[in-house]
C-alpha cells in the first residue's frame, strides 16, 4: 500500500510541485488581502472580567494606553 502510494508521488512529481506552487503563489496573495484586529476588546462580551478590568484601568490611568494598540 506504502509502496505504491510513493510510486505514484514520484510518478506524478511535476505536478505535485506545480500545484504546490500555485497553492503557495494564492496563499501568498490571499495574505495581503487578510486584515487582523488586534484589539481584545473587539472580540470579548462586554461584562467578561477583562473587558471590565480594562475598562477600569482606561478609567483611572487615561493617560497609559500601554493596553491600547
Amino acid at each position: 500500500m506504502k509502496e505504491k502510494f510513493f510510486e505514484q508521488v514520484i510518478r506524478l512529481r511535476i505536478p505535485i510541485i506545480v500545484l504546490f506552487i500555485i497553492v503557495a503563489l494564492a496563499g501568498a496573495v490571499g495574505r495581503q488581502e487578510v486584515s487582523v484586529n488586534y484589539d481584545m476588546n473587539d472580540y470579548l462580551p462586554p461584562e467578561s472580567l477583562s473587558t471590565v478590568s480594562l475598562d477600569k484601568c482606561t478609567r483611572n490611568l487615561p493617560e497609559t494606553k500601554a493596553w491600547e494598540k
